[in-house]
């Protein structure tokens, strides 16, 4: 990398990714703190808030202009701060025959979700498809 400490970073045209909804006016924390978003195996991209709340974008293009669209929320996303959803690796390079073996058994999570509460850090490991 020629920066490989970010020195020289600069902040994309299009941020924010994600504008406040009109009806989060009332309770402006609602729509605070978006994870990263994630793609899904169906191509879309997810992402979620401090509240728990669940958005969905259609594609690049979509990501890029900052339309998203309400889905719901996830009962397992707690409430919390800087909120964060990622897929766990593959296995390590040895592993192979044991990773496979319980991915197989459906007992092997897939993501890893985190976030932050009162100075506190917290993890939920489990599968998502």
């Amino acid at each position: 990398a020629t920066d490989p400490l970010l020195t020289r970073w600069r902040k994309p045209a299009f941020n924010p990714v994600m504008q406040p909804r009109h009806e989060a006016m009332d309770a402006p924390w609602a729509d605070r703190d978006p994870s990263s978003p994630w793609r899904c195996s169906t191509g879309e991209w997810r992402l979620r808030t401090f509240d728990g709340s669940v958005y969905v974008s259609d594609s690049d293009e979509h990501v890029v202009g900052g339309v998203w669209r309400a889905v719901g929320k996830a009962k397992d996303f707690k409430e919390g701060e800087c909120p964060s959803f990622y897929p766990l690796p593959g296995p390590a390079r040895g592993f192979e025959p044991e990773y496979s073996a319980v991915a197989a058994s459906g007992r092997l999570p897939t993501h890893v979700h985190k976030l932050s509460w009162h100075g506190r850090d917290f993890w939920q490991v489990g599968t998502y498809q």
